[in-house]
This record gives structure tokens, sequence and C-alpha cells, in this order.
């Protein structure tokens, strides 16, 4: 079987790292409100994907998270329960729309891994400080961003389905951005509490 790779733009073949497992991620949704068509159709996508892979003779563990911490997950919890501690509205919240999720997909969740981004809190902390180590990351007054400029001067490959550039981003997405990071094109790692 054979694969686009978005990192070389090339096709390769499937080659498992062991045995005929392969080892399988896929971004899941931001748990603060239902699944949205944007949510549904990325796990479409990787279903289908993993349905193949098993097709053609594979195993697959299939590894998703949800995102449940972020600034969306913390102002909607503290919205719907404000008699909750932050930390017990925000489970309450993150936690009932998990469920939710799975439900809305049916028996394909069953032979996945969830995680959620708030059980890797100390490891995110040691990723950002290494990425600001080494000048992939900076600190800015609202939190630490990646900065993809640096990482593409360092002579590595940013590995994107687009070039991105000010012809192909968003104009609405631009000025909507409440972000205080140094391109419109770097993301947030980690935000400065409110």
């Amino acid at each position: 079987m054979k694969l686009y790779n978005s990192l070389t733009k090339k096709i390769g073949e499937i080659k498992p790292l062991e045995g005929d497992t392969i080892r399988m991620y896929s971004c899941g949704p931001t748990v603060y409100d239902h699944a949205h068509i944007g949510n549904l159709s990325s796990f479409i996508h990787a279903d289908i994907l993993k349905r193949t892979l098993k097709l053609v003779g594979f195993k697959v563990k299939h590894v998703m998270n949800f995102t449940d911490i972020d600034d969306k997950t913390i102002k909607r919890s503290q919205e719907k329960y404000p008699n909750l501690s932050p930390l017990d509205a925000l489970h309450k919240l993150t936690r009932d729309y998990e469920e939710i999720f799975k439900q809305a997909v049916g028996n394909s969740v069953k032979d996945i891994d969830f995680v959620r981004a708030t059980d890797s809190i100390p490891a995110m902390q040691v990723l950002i400080s290494t990425l600001l180590d080494q000048g992939f990351a900076y600190i800015a007054d609202d939190g630490v961003y990646f900065s993809i400029e640096a990482y593409k001067k360092s002579g590595k490959t940013y590995g994107q389905l687009l070039k991105l550039n000010s012809k192909n981003t968003s104009k609405a997405r631009i000025a909507n951005d409440e972000y205080d990071k140094d391109s419109i094109h770097d993301f947030a790692l980690w935000k400065v509490s409110k």
C-alpha cells in the first residue's frame, strides 16, 4: 500500500516500524461543544484510512486526542458551571462532550485509544522548554508560540500540505486573531492564564 507523504511530497510505500502493526495518530475534537463537520470529516478520513489498512492486512493501533483544555473549554466551562471550581467545571464540561462525541460516531471508536491534553501537561512543558532552548519558540505577552520561520531557517522542513503565505491565508482569520504572535502563521504552544 502506498500513500502521499506531505513531508517529503512523494508517494511512498507504507512500512510498519514493527511487524505488521501500523501506529496511527489522529487529531480529535476540542471538547467544549457538539462535534461539527470539521471534527467529523477528520474522524471519517482517519476511520477510512484505518479500515483500508486493516483490509490490506495490517493491524492498526489508533490513538486520538481530545483537546480538553484551551481558551474555548475554559470559557464555556465557566459559563455553564459557574458554581463549580474552575477545574471541576472544566472536567465536567469536557468529559460530557467526550461522551457525546463517542456516541455520535458510534462503534467506530471501540478500537481507538483516546488521550487527553490534560494527561500530558508535564511532557508538554518539557517539550516547550526544549523548543525555547533551541530557538524554535518565543515568549510573547500572552503565551509561548512556535516560530515556523525560525524552524524553516534552521534548515528543517516544515511538514504541511500547503505553503502558507499572505495570498492563501484567510484575511478574516488574521483580523480576528486575538494572539500576540510575531507571525500570523505561528501557533500557540502555551497560553498565559487569565
